[in-house]
């Protein structure tokens, strides 16, 4: 077994793999990060798993988390029991309470919002374009095996 540092300082750094009980990155590029408590500023994440996350003006594409907070960040997906996000742009949230200030979201799931939160998508528009784009993609497979398949 192996054990994570406590305390990791990363500055203009490309890493593949970065674990520890506390991290501190500015101006990185994170494959995968795993950390209790991270603080990061203009640095890029391609997975974070953190119990406590602040990021400012960084980009995170699949972030699970107990508690984030996000200022002036870019994210794909989140996952946290709180989050609070400042003048922030995501695709899909998920999150048991979320405080917004500014932020544009595709797809907001949570049990409480608070705050000024633009939603592209409601549940119900959310449904209707999952179950079209399963339809099309359905009739596009059919299509083609129709036509490029050969009947023997």
């Amino acid at each position: 077994m192996s054990e994570v540092p406590q305390v990791v300082n990363v500055y203009q750094a490309n890493v593949e793999q970065l674990a520890a009980e506390m991290v501190r990155a500015s101006q990185c590029g994170v494959q995968e990060l795993r950390a209790e408590e991270v603080d990061m500023r203009q640095t890029a994440v391609q997975q974070a798993h953190a119990d406590h996350l602040k990021a400012h003006q960084s980009a995170i594409f699949s972030l699970q988390a107990g508690n984030a907070s996000l200022e002036q960040c870019s994210l794909a997906y989140a996952q946290s029991g709180t989050l609070a996000l400042t003048s922030t742009r995501a695709l899909v949230l998920r999150g048991g309470r979320v405080r917004v200030n500014d932020a544009r979201v595709g797809i907001l799931l949570a049990d409480h919002v608070e705050g000024n939160v633009q939603v592209l998508f409601s549940h119900r528009e959310a449904v209707i374009i999952g179950l079209l784009a399963g339809l099309f993609s359905g009739l596009f497979y059919l299509l083609g095996r129709a036509l490029f398949c050969s009947r023997s």
